[in-house]
C-alpha cells in the first residue's frame, strides 16, 4: 500500500499566508519599456504603494524534485509614474500621479523550495518574463499631443496606439536562478504545519520514485 502511495501523483496544494496581505513600497522602479515603431517610452515609477489584498500559491510537485506554482495576485496600489518619450533623436520626459484599480494578476511557473536558517528558500526556475498591470493616469493623454508634436517630423505613426498600450505596462519579473526568503515569522503556526507537511510529502514522493 506504501508503495502504491508513494507511486501515485501528488495532489496540489493551495496556500495562502494571512500576514503577507498588507501594504507594501517601493517594490518595482523600472518598468519595460514601450516600443511601437520608431517612438520608445522609459517608464518608472520611482514612488509607490501596493496593497496586496489577497493572494494564492498552487503547489504541484514534480518528479525532478521541483515545483510547478500557479499564482494569483489580488491588489490595487497608487504613486508616482515618471515617462520619457523618445522618437527621432527628439525627447520629452512628464510626470503625473498613478492609480493601480484593484485587479488579479495570475502567474504560472516553476520553483525549488528548500528550508533555511529563518524560513525557506525560494529558487526561481522557470517564469513569464514580465507580467501585465492595468494602470490610470493623466500620462496617457498628455503625452499624445507630445506625441503628434513629434509625429510631424515622422513618416506615420499612430499617437492613438501610444495611448492606448499605457493603460496596460509590462513589470519586469526576477531572472529564472533569483533566490527570495518566505520567513517563517510572516506564516501562522498552521500555515507553517501545512507547509512543512507538503514539503516532506513530496520529497519523500520524489526521492522514493
Amino acid at each position: 500500500m506504501l508503495a502504491l502511495a508513494l507511486a501515485a501523483p501528488l495532489a496540489a496544494a493551495d496556500f495562502q499566508f494571512s500576514k503577507l496581505n498588507r501594504t507594501y513600497t517601493q517594490l518595482v522602479d523600472a518598468l519595460a519599456p514601450i516600443v511601437l515603431g520608431p517612438v520608445e517610452v522609459l517608464l518608472r515609477s520611482p514612488e509607490h504603494r501596493l496593497d496586496l489584498v489577497a493572494h494564492r500559491a498552487v503547489l504541484e510537485p514534480a518528479d525532478d524534485g521541483t515545483h510547478t506554482i500557479r499564482v494569483e495576485i489580488d491588489l490595487s496600489g497608487m504613486g508616482m509614474i515618471d515617462a520619457v518619450l523618445r522618437t527621432a533623436g527628439l525627447e520629452g520626459k512628464l510626470q503625473d500621479e498613478l492609480t493601480l484599480p484593484r485587479q488579479t494578476l495570475s502567474m504560472t511557473g516553476r520553483i525549488g523550495l528548500a528550508p533555511g536558517p529563518d524560513g525557506y528558500v525560494v529558487t526561481l526556475i522557470e517564469a513569464p518574463e514580465q507580467v501585465e498591470v492595468r494602470i490610470e493616469s493623466r500620462l496617457a493623454g498628455r503625452l499624445v499631443p507630445l506625441c503628434r508634436q513629434m509625429a510631424l517630423v515622422l513618416v506615420r505613426f499612430d499617437c492613438v496606439a501610444l495611448e492606448e498600450s499605457l493603460t496596460r505596462v509590462q513589470v519586469p519579473i526576477p531572472e529564472a536562478g533569483t533566490q527570495f526568503v518566505l520567513p517563517a515569522a510572516e506564516m501562522t503556526g498552521e500555515e507553517r504545519d501545512r507547509f512543512d507537511a507538503y514539503l516532506e510529502h513530496s520529497r519523500r514522493h520524489c526521492c522514493r520514485r
